[in-house]
């Protein structure tokens, strides 16, 4: 197990279960919930259907965050591509632990609906259009797509 994926507890290295991770979840008015999450450590795909349990609304607009995907093979990634695409995800906006192969494998399923961002980037969604007329988040200011 990688250094970074282990905890000490009671004098003991253990896996890290990633309890504490948290995820924001808004609901925007006629769009569905955008997620924003950190690395995933416990998977896109069940974060995204727990937003949705939790909030009983099913359709998630836009996930923005770290899909902890870097090192996967292809046929795992193309698992939660498909996962996601089951969701109807309308955007996705990888970040930092997603990795490059799953970005460019995603970006290809998800084609015109991926947002490559980076640090700086800033997005708005609502439900009065401000998103854009195709619904696609768009960057105020900053660097990104």
């Amino acid at each position: 197990i990688p250094a970074s994926l282990r905890v000490e507890r009671e004098g003991a290295i253990v896996p890290d279960a990633f309890i504490g991770e948290q995820t924001l979840v808004a609901h925007v008015r006629d769009r569905g919930l955008v997620v924003v999450t950190s690395c995933s450590h416990r998977g896109i795909v069940g974060i995204c259907r727990h937003a949705v349990r939790l909030t009983g609304v099913p359709k998630v607009h836009a996930v923005i965050g770290g899909f902890h995907l870097s090192g996967l093979d292809d046929a795992r990634i193309e698992q939660v591509g498909d996962a996601l695409h089951a969701l109807e995800v309308d955007h996705l906006v990888p970040q930092h632990c997603t990795g490059a192969e799953a970005m460019l494998l995603l970006g290809q399923r998800f084609r015109g609906r991926l947002v490559y961002s980076s640090v700086g980037s800033t997005f708005t969604f609502g439900a009065d259009g401000a998103d854009g007329a195709s619904g696609r988040p768009a960057p105020a200011r900053g660097t990104g797509a």
